[in-house]
């Protein structure tokens, strides 16, 4: 697997900078990558790359590695990793497999993380965490509630 930071340069005035922070979020980037590709037994190759043309940038680079094929990750319509114009840009290309990764909406991650939490909290209390209002008052009629 090939990871490639796509640092664009930050134009001010006449000499171009790479901002320090953008290399340290590609190196953490990196390093998550490979620790998490390690564990599949997966090869990584890292590259930085400095473009003012992303997409174009991505196709050439695909094409000279010899890549199967490019994955591009979206959430709810937008690009994740890349702007949403970018990865339209991409999809116009015919030299290059093209995967579409549509990853979950954060509102389904959160619903999914707050039943998750319940679910803790049912266990470790080793009874359901939430109830019904007809069982809170089943339980009060049988004497067993408080009130």
């Amino acid at each position: 697997m090939l990871l490639v930071a796509l640092l664009p340069p930050a134009q001010k005035g006449r000499r171009q900078h790479i901002r320090a922070e953008f290399i340290a979020q590609a190196y953490d980037f990196f390093e998550l990558m490979k620790n998490k590709a390690e564990r599949y037994g997966v090869k990584v190759t890292c590259t930085h790359l400095y473009t003012h043309n992303i997409a174009r940038s991505i196709s050439l680079l695909a094409q000279e590695m010899l890549c199967m094929g490019v994955l591009l990750f979206v959430r709810e319509g937008q690009g994740v990793l890349l702007e949403t114009e970018e990865i339209k840009h991409l999809l116009t290309q015919r030299e290059l497999s093209m995967y579409i990764i549509r990853l979950e909406s954060f509102r389904n991650r959160l619903t999914q993380s707050f039943t998750l939490f319940t679910t803790w909290l049912g266990e470790l209390f080793k009874e359901p965490f939430f109830f019904s209002s007809r069982a809170f008052h089943e339980a009060r009629e049988d004497g067993h509630g408080k009130g």
